[in-house]
């Protein structure tokens, strides 16, 4: 890959950059546009393609359809191609397997290889000018560069790890995405091991109830600092909250009304989880009763205050909620469902991805010292800088419908494209020969 200028580049291709791409194409871009993304290849979710699992989200709701139904890419036009439309409606889902949306993610993806450089991993973003205009100078890892007249960046949220388990080695500690690759390894080597999965999520249960059915020599603690597992929330009044109108009324909220919402529907969302992988699980639990096998153990209302890794795995000191006494359990490998972060300066935020260190200054700050987004998701106070969009991780400024689903993909990539052809238009910096047809 020669060092060129593009019109947009975007850092990340996973569905919220995808998504872009879908919107560029339905809009007529003509103009020169690059994604590098650091996999190999597209995936969506390989850590957690768990068998049977479910997305949680309408098939509908997919990279296009909410905007243009009749459009090339949507979830119905996959399953007619790959002759599976009949079949996927005997089945009856509310929801699609999570390992069919991973393939419809794939079929979009692929369509765009020519403009996507896989295996390319951004490690630094400065600035530079060119033909006199400002533009980003992107490094990756593999010794490239590229320069962007505007950026679109996705990169996915960072992986949250709470504070007691940074200090454990690699060996005994993963985060969910990472799931099936070292679940597989941990049970080879270690085929009569204990596995600690912490959290409380559909993401947890899922973990639990895969390890107790495909490893039946494993055993699985699960640590939930709550009472126990806490149904999602899946009201359709709730819903409205992954309505495009409830964006315009959440951004323009204050950040005391903001709070109050996020608090009133965290459940739509967050430390839930559906009701029949709950009912799988405390079947579970019933049925060890009756063998008098112990496999899974669940321990709730206890928090990990400290970790340290030994030679046998990783050891947890547990507090309970409402004792004052502190017990250990040692565990092979820790698997941490405990999410990703988000904006802000609170517990399992940060105030920006590194990645963008090297530019944080020139950039406007909300009061928590997170960047400062506009309603059109680019990033505000760079006026000597190029337009830089930032795509799927404003959950604190827009809303659960930002928060890494596919509820409002189409939508905000719309809003997203739109926004960044108006601003090359409107600085000249644009391919003059490559305009929207």
């Amino acid at each position: 890959m020669k060092l060129e200028i593009y019109d947009i580049v975007g850092i990340g291709f996973g569905p919220a950059n995808i998504a872009v791409a879908v919107a560029l194409d339905e809009i007529g871009w003509r103009g020169s546009t690059l994604f590098l993304e650091r996999a190999a290849g597209p995936h969506w979710q390989p850590g957690m393609l768990i068998d049977g699992a479910d997305t949680q989200n309408h098939p509908l709701r997919d990279f296009v359809t909410p905007r243009n139904p009749r459009s090339k890419y949507g979830f119905l036009t996959y399953l007619h191609e790959h002759q599976r439309f009949f079949d996927y409606l005997n089945l009856g889902l509310h929801y699609p397997l999570r390992k069919d949306f991973a393939q419809y993610v794939q079929w979009v993806a692929r369509q765009f290889d020519d403009i996507v450089a896989y295996s390319q991993d951004v490690t630094g973003i400065t600035t530079t000018r060119h033909a006199g205009l400002p533009v980003y100078q992107l490094q990756t890892a593999a010794g490239h560069t590229v320069l962007a007249r505007s950026l679109i960046f996705a990169p996915g949220r960072t992986p949250h790890i709470p504070t007691p388990f940074k200090t454990l080695q690699a060996e005994h500690l993963t985060h969910l995405v990472n799931y099936r690759e070292r679940i597989q390894s941990f049970a080879r080597n270690h085929p009569e091991g204990c596995v600690a999965v912490v959290g409380s999520s559909q993401s947890a249960v899922e973990i639990v109830l895969d390890i107790a059915d495909r490893f039946d020599r494993l055993s699985v603690v699960n640590l939930v600092r709550g009472f126990g597992y806490q149904l999602k929330d899946t009201s359709p009044f709730s819903e409205h909250a992954y309505f495009p109108e409830f964006v315009d009324a959440f951004y323009g909220a204050s950040e005391a009304a903001k709070g109050k919402l996020r608090t009133e529907l965290w459940r739509s969302n967050y430390s839930s989880a559906d009701a029949d992988v709950i009912n799988r699980l405390y079947l579970k639990l019933y049925e060890q009763k009756l063998d008098r096998r112990e496999q899974v153990r669940l321990i709730t209302q206890n928090e990990v205050v400290s970790a340290r890794s030994e030679s046998d795995g990783a050891r947890l000191r547990l507090r309970h909620a409402l004792a004052d006494g502190r017990t250990e359990i040692c565990a092979g490998l820790v698997i941490l469902a405990t999410g990703f972060l988000n904006f802000g300066d609170g517990v399992q935020q940060e105030r920006y991805p590194a990645l963008l260190d090297s530019i944080s200054g020139m950039v406007d700050r909300r009061d928590d010292g997170s960047f400062a987004v506009g309603r059109d998701y680019r990033a505000t106070g760079i006026d000597a800088l190029p337009p830089l969009f930032i795509n799927g991780l404003n959950e604190s400024t827009h809303g659960f419908g930002d928060a890494g689903s596919f509820s409002l993909l189409s939508l905000r990539a719309w809003h997203i494209v739109q926004a960044a052809i108006a601003a090359l238009q409107a600085t000249g910096a644009q391919t003059p020969e490559r305009a929207l047809s």
